[in-house]
């Protein structure tokens, strides 16, 4: 199927067999044992540079998908892992789709002066994901939330700085602030305190992001947003109703 994408010719057939793609690796935005070895396929075909700018577009958001599912399974989840007294935990193969994609991730930002403006919106919300290895893009992505200071892709370009600083309380007021310039986030309420600020900016950060790219994929983590924007005016999760 990889391979069969490589190969589309028309940008319908890239639709469709991307589209395929996704439903085979993350159906219904879940990992299974085969995410991590097709997003570090995908990551190849990036540095391959054999793609149009809006083909490697779609796979970079494939890839910042794919890393922050992770972060979605572990906030959607706190609250039954808050019943169960167990702390909050990602569904099966997240973690290793996370790190499949942060093993290219050094490779990836490298490419972010190559890159058009849509292609480093997600190469911000790689640099949140990864901070340590962000720091070799920090200047960049600085630069960029200030050209673009005001605006959504600003303020997530913004985050990832204060994310790759290690200042959690400024990029959680900021995720917090984003999160309100779209659709109100669903509702979703726990008193697990295990869910650190930082994995709650990243979430956002790559809901955020996804909206903005040409063609991005949903952003079932919208919870987090909830969550963020109580626990930035009370320094804790709301309880549980």
């Amino acid at each position: 199927m990889l391979t069969s994408l490589a190969h589309a010719r028309t940008d319908q057939d890239w639709d469709e067999r991307h589209l395929d793609l996704l439903n085979t690796v993350l159906p219904n935005g879940t990992c299974r044992p085969d995410t991590p070895s097709a997003v570090t396929v995908l990551a190849r075909m990036i540095l391959a540079d054999a793609l149009t700018s809006s083909r490697r577009c779609d796979i970079y958001a494939t890839l910042v998908y794919a890393a922050s599912r992770y972060a979605s399974d572990t906030i959607t989840g706190a609250d039954i892992a808050a019943a169960t007294g167990r702390p909050p935990h990602p569904l099966r193969w997240a973690e290793q789709a996370r790190d499949a994609v942060g093993a290219t991730a050094p490779d990836l930002l490298a490419r972010w002066d190559t890159e058009p403006a849509a292609n480093r919106a997600a190469l911000t919300a790689v640099a949140a994901l990864f901070p340590s290895h962000g720091r070799a893009v920090a200047t960049r992505v600085a630069a960029l939330a200030a050209a673009q200071q005001g605006t959504k892709a600003g303020t997530c370009a913004q985050i990832a700085c204060h994310l790759i600083a290690g200042q959690t309380q400024e990029a959680a007021t900021n995720a917090a602030l984003v999160s309100l310039w779209g659709e109100t986030p669903a509702e979703y309420d726990t008193g697990n305190e295990a869910l650190g600020r930082v994995l709650l900016a990243e979430a956002i950060v790559c809901d955020e992001v996804s909206k903005l790219l040409p063609r991005g994929h949903p952003a079932p983590c919208g919870s987090a947003a909830r969550i963020l924007n109580h626990t930035t005016t009370t320094g804790r999760a709301s309880p549980a109703e």
